[in-house]
């Protein structure tokens, strides 16, 4: 089915249609939420039954001008994710991995003014022209490690590379987008 009958249906509150999205996208979301939340099945499950309430409850505000469904769904799952092992760690009370906090201070902070949203737009379409225009195995890279928030060892593993050369081209990566940035 079609992402924009998809939408239409949902917005209907037609349950069709939250089927149809779940049969779609649910293996993607499910990758996104796994790969924030680790190896806790029933949290990802958790996550994702609150990715399905948020669009089922907010489908007339998605804008196909603004994302495609995939991508919002994408984002909406990360969020949710950022979100559920925040409450799961002061829950249990643990710190959590060093370096997963450190990619979601970075990208997920939640109280952003409406100044600081509207240029974080500009920032946004600049970063995502400068993705789209770096080798592919560098776009991987980066992707992994700031989007699904993928420890440098799981990167790894996926492209064979050691861990070291994972660190020293994500620290370049970061370098030549900071330097990008500052021009």
């Amino acid at each position: 089915m079609r992402d924009e009958r998809i939408v239409a249906l949902l917005r209907k509150k037609s349950e069709r249609g939250l089927r149809a999205l779940a049969e779609k996208y649910g293996r993607l979301l499910h990758y996104v939420a796994s790969g924030i939340l680790r190896n806790r099945p029933e949290d990802v499950e958790e996550c994702l039954n609150d990715v399905y309430l948020h669009i089922w409850a907010h489908a007339e505000t998605f804008d196909f001008e603004k994302a495609s469904l995939p991508t919002y769904l994408k984002v909406l799952t990360r969020n949710a994710s950022i979100n559920r092992l925040k409450w799961l760690q002061r829950r249990e009370g643990t710190g959590g991995d060093p370096e997963d906090w450190e990619s979601i201070e970075m990208y997920a902070d939640e109280r952003q003014d409406v100044e600081r949203t509207v240029l974080g737009r500009e920032d946004v379409r600049k970063l995502e022209r400068m993705i789209e225009e770096m080798e592919a195995l560098d776009r991987e890279i980066l992707l992994r490690r700031y989007f699904y928030l993928q420890s440098s060892r799981e990167i790894s593993q996926y492209t064979g590379m050691s861990i070291s050369a994972i660190d020293s081209r994500l620290s370049r990566l970061r370098a030549r987008i900071r330097k990008e940035f500052k021009e």
